[in-house]
């Protein structure tokens, strides 16, 4: 394409394009700092889990407060992981990872279970730091229960 093609529809298409494309960067550089500042507050010890606010974005306003994770009854394979774990955890009242993958891979028999486990690893340890489940340590690994 030649400069002569370039017209303003396309300038604008493209600008607003890109716009998109950065601000999902710029997502992700948010979550980034705010897991890092929320790690470099436990690494010193003051920050209170339970009693802390949720985490906050760039300006300061609340992302997650107020929010749980609602009892799900029915389960839904094109629902959202959280929503998944809120079935199995209904279902179970209190499940480790490995009795929430087992159940979700056989409601879902075709999943990767080595990949729902590492998705499930990161999504639990989200829920659990951000409040919208709970996690208690036993032995080596974690049991989770609704709200």
């Amino acid at each position: 394409m030649d400069e002569g093609d370039i017209t303003e529809k396309k300038i604008l298409e493209y600008l607003r394009k890109r716009r998109v494309e950065l601000l999902g960067e710029l997502n992700k550089i948010d979550l980034a700092i705010q897991a890092m500042d929320h790690q470099l507050l436990e690494d010193f010890g003051s920050h209170d889990r339970m009693n802390s606010p949720m985490i906050r974005n760039i300006n300061g306003i609340s992302t997650l407060q107020g929010k749980v994770l609602s009892p799900m009854d029915e389960y839904n394979p094109d629902e959202k992981l959280d929503n998944k774990v809120a079935y199995a955890l209904t279902k179970q009242g209190e499940a480790s990872k490995k009795q929430i993958c087992d159940l979700i891979c056989t409601m879902e028999p075709d999943l990767d279970k080595n990949k729902l486990e590492r998705s499930l690893s990161v999504r639990l340890s989200f829920l659990v730091t951000n409040h919208l489940i709970q996690g208690k340590k036993l032995g080596r690994s974690y049991i989770y229960r609704l709200n």
